[in-house]
């Protein structure tokens, strides 16, 4: 997996057209912070994902690109069916596109969003739940939740790995 930078981040806010001299400000200052954690020594590869998650947040909202998608999914761990001790990705992106493929989703979501959340749930079910109940019931818990903020599996995936 490539490391997604910082100076790419914005090539890619800007070309987005999500750049204004507000967000660039708040960037910055969120910025400042992380460079006095650098200085000091302080700033761990996690700290780096945090800052890059927090700057991502601020341009894009909460949701998933592809970075942070694969980098989240590959830090899930679960045991399969058969007790195996399994990291990452269940379903690919192609897999839980057609697997979703007449199902709704609240304006917004990505298809990074739905690979997440597909494969978080499928970790924490795939012992109690046959495939296709657990595609239905992560639709439900992630996109079909009328009470929830917009953007669940984001926050969601911060609370459960404390990132």
């Amino acid at each position: 997996m490539k490391e997604y930078s910082y100076d790419s981040m914005l090539e890619e806010a800007k070309s987005a057209g999500v750049l204004n001299e507000q967000k660039m400000y708040a960037s910055a200052c969120m910025a400042a912070k992380y460079m006095r954690m650098a200085q000091n020594g302080e700033l761990s590869k996690e700290g780096y994902w945090k800052f890059m998650r927090e700057q991502h947040e601020l341009f894009y909202g909460p949701h998933y690109n592809e970075d942070f998608a694969m980098y989240d999914v590959a830090g899930i761990t679960y045991l399969s069916k058969s007790g195996d001790r399994r990291t990452g990705a269940h379903w690919t992106k192609d897999d839980i596109e057609a697997a979703t493929k007449g199902m709704s989703f609240p304006s917004g979501t990505t298809i990074w969003d739905k690979y997440v959340a597909f494969n978080a749930f499928y970790s924490d079910m795939c012992h109690l739940l046959e495939d296709d109940i657990i595609l239905k019931a992560a639709h439900k818990f992630f996109f079909q939740d009328e009470d929830a903020a917009q953007g669940k599996i984001w926050k969601y995936m911060q609370a459960v790995k404390k990132i």
